[in-house]
C-alpha cells in the first residue's frame, strides 16, 4: 500500500499549504492590505498587464504621500473601481 501511503502524505502537505494560504490572506486583510490585478497600461513598466500586487486603500495615508508613491484610489463616479497612480508632482 504505497500508493495509499503516498497519496495521504500529498493530502497532508496540501492541506498545510492550503491552510497556511488562508491563515496569511487573512493577516494580510487584517494588515489592511488588499489584493489587485492591474487591468491597464499606464503603470508600465512598473506593474504590467494583468500583474498582481497587494496594496492599501486608507484615507489615514493621505498627509504621508510624497512624490514618485505609488496610490490606490477610487473615484466618486466610479464605485467599486480602482485606481493605481504614481504621485508626480504635489502642491505647495
Amino acid at each position: 500500500m504505497v500508493c495509499k501511503g503516498m497519496f495521504l502524505r500529498i493530502a497532508k502537505v496540501l492541506g498545510i499549504l492550503i491552510g497556511a494560504n488562508i491563515v496569511a490572506g487573512l493577516l494580510l486583510h487584517l494588515a489592511g492590505l488588499r489584493y489587485y490585478v492591474s487591468s491597464g497600461e499606464d503603470m508600465k513598466p512598473t506593474i504590467e498587464r494583468g500583474e498582481r500586487f497587494f496594496g492599501r486603500l486608507s484615507e489615514s495615508y493621505r498627509d504621508k504621500v510624497t512624490r514618485y508613491d505609488l496610490v490606490i484610489f477610487t473615484r466618486p463616479d466610479s464605485p467599486g473601481v480602482f485606481f493605481t497612480k504614481r504621485v508626480v508632482g504635489l502642491p505647495g
